[in-house]
């Protein structure tokens, strides 16, 4: 900032060409026309919807019931909530289900209206999964008392994470393996699975800490989509009928999002195609276009506004149109500035016009 004059004489010290004064004026004017612009391009307006009142408490997935209310999984507990009529000022959380034997939950999907499919296993720290100690289970949250059933064990499994209904076969059920880099299909009534996927574009790499390759998994018109963490990528597969990989397919690489963030999470997408994503360690919230471009739509590695973002979903309902819900971890993978963490949220995006 330059200094005003103190008195009238000392303008004649401070007397520039009226040609500079204006070319300085042009040039402020267009600067601030141009982070206007920029401002406006790139605002998302948000709300906290729900945050939890202590530490740690690591919201790991969100399912949306067809009602609209969220089902949360936890990390730090394996534990299921429900947000009731997240689009509200206050809604209500409660506890759905607690579960005993392992210690958290990740991936959770709808099967049928209200009830859903979850994994759990246990951990021995953040990100650090216990092999051999991960499950399947189904959840109904329809009625007043929650149903409980475990579909089956997979012990072979190191670390399940993401979950995925086949939109055409709701029985069927796809699980990213991240530590070995391989998708499970899950038959849910027959309780038999068995790998369909694996390889290189979902190991994770040599030098990943802690070691997660494919993580979050979608399903798009006929094709099986998902991140993979320390590649920074989308990957896309094309599938069958039975859910398993098409024959004579190849696998695609959707996006890099390498120049925008250090980690990948999960994903989801908007109605015409573009990708929602999370980075949790670096607290963004990323835009992909369906051309493969990435911008951050929120978020940096220095502030809390997602802190340790974990998962993403649409709201279903006709007042939450629009609106993506993002739960967070607290950045307990990675506090802010080293030190700054926070009980875990979710908090609603208005995504309308954004991208566009």
């Amino acid at each position: 900032m330059i200094p005003f004059p103190s008195s009238h004489s000392d303008f004649a010290i401070f007397r520039p060409k009226r040609q500079t004064i204006e070319a300085n004026m042009r040039a402020f004017i267009a600067t601030s026309i141009l982070y206007i612009a920029l401002a406006i391009g790139q605002s998302l307006p948000s709300r906290i919807v729900y945050q939890f009142p202590q530490q740690p408490n690591w919201i790991e997935n969100i399912a949306v019931r067809k009602n609209g209310n969220l089902v949360l999984t936890m990390l730090t507990s394996p534990e299921i909530f429900q947000v009731a009529k997240p689009w509200e000022k206050s809604p209500s959380t409660d506890l759905v289900h607690r579960f005993s034997g392992f210690d958290g939950l990740l991936g959770i999907t709808e099967t049928c209206p209200d009830t859903f499919v979850v994994v759990g296993g246990n951990f021995s720290g953040i990100g650090v999964s216990v092999p051999g100690s991960f499950s399947a289970w189904e959840v109904n949250v329809a009625d007043k008392k929650t149903t409980v059933n475990k579909i089956v064990n997979v012990p072979e499994a190191a670390f399940l994470n993401g979950v995925v209904a086949l939109p055409w076969d709701r029985n069927i059920v796809l699980i990213a393996e991240s530590a070995l880099g391989k998708v499970y299909r899950l038959d849910v009534k027959a309780k038999k699975y068995d790998v369909v996927l694996g390889g290189q574009y979902l190991e994770p790499t040599a030098e990943a800490v802690p070691p997660i390759g494919v993580n979050g998994v979608q399903i798009r018109g006929d094709f099986l989509y998902w991140s993979h963490s320390s590649l920074r990528k989308v990957f896309r597969v094309k599938l069958d009928r039975a859910g398993r990989v098409a024959a004579k397919t190849t696998i695609d690489q959707i996006t890099n999002v390498n120049t925008t963030a250090i980690f990948l999470d999960d994903f989801t997408f908007d109605k015409k195609g573009g990708i929602w994503a999370v980075t949790n360690i670096d607290g963004k919230l990323l835009y992909v276009t369906p051309e493969g471009k990435s911008t951050v739509a929120a978020g940096s590695e220095t502030e809390l506004t997602v802190a340790g973002d974990t998962a993403a979903a649409f709201g279903r309902n006709i007042k939450d149109k629009g609106i993506l819900y993002v739960g967070t971890g607290g950045s307990l993978a990675r506090p802010v500035n080293g030190t700054i963490t926070e009980p875990g949220k979710i908090v609603a995006f208005d995504t309308h016009g954004y991208g566009r």
